[in-house]
């Protein structure tokens, strides 16, 4: 087998692959920071809010991937077989066509041989070859490993899956990495050699990793004492530069209102926010009706307007579809009406958008409300929203977090 002592290189210049994603924290109450942008502050001072990580709190401040369980080594716990469980369950939720699906005990067992995180390998998979189903993931190499060649490209080929998982942990398990004389202590530190700042976005793809590493650890409990003093939610989204869709920005989105979702979402099936048991909500403030036509609709994230059209033939109601520059994800909004952007138009988070139309722009008779939710992910790429058939059911864990950091 050929050396395992080499990192990514320059060759492949990070092809995307169209795997993005939105990046996760480990800490449930993101702080307000005040270190703004402009136009930011001018979007907060209008009453639409803007949240990010204050990298000063304890709870957000052990972002680098350490401890116990978060760290590149194998976790501190007693039940494997719950990990393996958890791994399977973040594939088949996640791209159920990887051929890796089957194979969670594998990546379980030789992190214990290897003595390496093995959600971490994970992660980094599907962050390079959408769990194995892109690139070179299609040749057994999960990662894009490169050693010299052994397919003529750079890049190893391998015989199964299986090898070419044991081949990532025999690559972090060498001198590069984990072993002298790096002796790496963090998955920042992991990430940075194996993707680093000149060549990658590696400050985005540290966080991608590690939010995928808490949702595989959710409910999983350390054997030891815990990384850091944070008592947050494991897996809660980082909400840094995203806006709450709907004014005034409070949390009266939530009750009162019948028909409308009641925050915290389910976030995982059955989904309870939307009337047909998909990842999507229905978002009307109080009091609700008619009443509430007018009420500003904002942009959730910076992104492009791909798309205005009428709703079903309705005059004055509208449908958007906003493909997000944060996080490349399609966001569907309907039941609008007076638009203040036209196809092609580059927003910001928190710009408005459009108003919730009336009763009459829901097509059905229902109270007046803004419908949202965001196209799945089909073989790691993001699709357009707007299809009950395929709706992503990350974005509740986002939306759920946006509410919950609304002043009451």
């Amino acid at each position: 087998m050929t050396s395992h002592l080499l990192s990514r290189r320059s060759v492949i210049k990070r092809i995307l692959l169209g795997i993005t994603g939105f990046a996760f924290v480990l800490c449930q109450s993101p702080v307000f920071v005040s270190a703004l942008t402009d136009a930011q502050r001018q979007v907060f001072e209008s009453g639409v809010y803007y949240f990010d990580v204050d990298t000063n709190d304890p709870c957000s401040a052990d972002l680098s991937g350490s401890g116990p369980i978060l760290g590149p080594l194998f976790p501190q716990i007693s039940d494997t077989s719950q990990l393996a469980n958890n791994i399977q369950h973040y594939i088949q939720n996640t791209l159920p066509s990887s051929p890796l699906l089957a194979l969670s005990s594998t990546f379980v067992s030789l992190g214990q041989t290897y003595n390496v995180n093995p959600a971490l390998i994970v992660a980094m998979t599907q962050k390079e070859t959408s769990l194995g189903t892109a690139g070179y993931g299609k040749s057994q190499n999960i990662t894009w490993e490169y050693s010299g060649g052994s397919d003529g490209t750079g890049f190893n080929s391998y015989g199964s899956y299986q090898e070419g998982i044991e081949a990532m942990y025999k690559n972090l398990r060498s001198g590069l990495y984990l072993d002298p004389p790096a002796n790496e202590t963090t998955v920042a530190q992991v990430i940075n050699t194996w993707a680093p700042p000149s060549e990658n976005d590696t400050s985005a793809y540290i966080p991608f990793v590690l939010g995928i590493m808490s949702k595989i650890y959710a409910g999983i409990a350390a054997g030891g004492a815990v990384a850091s003093s944070c008592t947050g939610t494991v897996g809660s989204v980082d909400t840094s530069g995203y806006a709450f869709p709907v004014a005034p920005q409070r949390q009266s989105q939530d009750n009162g209102v019948s028909y409308a979702s009641h925050f915290p979402c389910a976030t995982s099936q059955p989904f309870s926010c939307h009337h047909d048991n998909t990842p999507a909500v229905d978002i009307a403030p109080q009091p609700g009706g008619d009443t509430i036509a007018g009420t500003p609709v904002y942009a959730i994230s910076d992104g492009k307007v791909d798309m205005v059209h009428v709703y079903m033939g309705i005059a004055g109601c509208y449908s958007l579809q906003l493909h997000s520059s944060k996080d490349n994800y399609w966001y569907y909004y309907t039941h609008t009406q007076n638009v203040k952007v036209s196809t092609g138009d580059t927003v910001t988070a928190g710009q408005q958008i459009a108003e919730i139309g009336p009763s009459k722009c829901t097509g059905n008779g229902s109270g007046a409300h803004l419908h949202i939710d965001r196209g799945c992910v089909v073989d790691g790429v993001p699709q357009k929203g707007g299809l009950d058939s395929c709706r992503d059911p990350g974005f509740m864990v986002l939306i759920n977090q946006l509410f919950s950091n609304l002043p009451n």
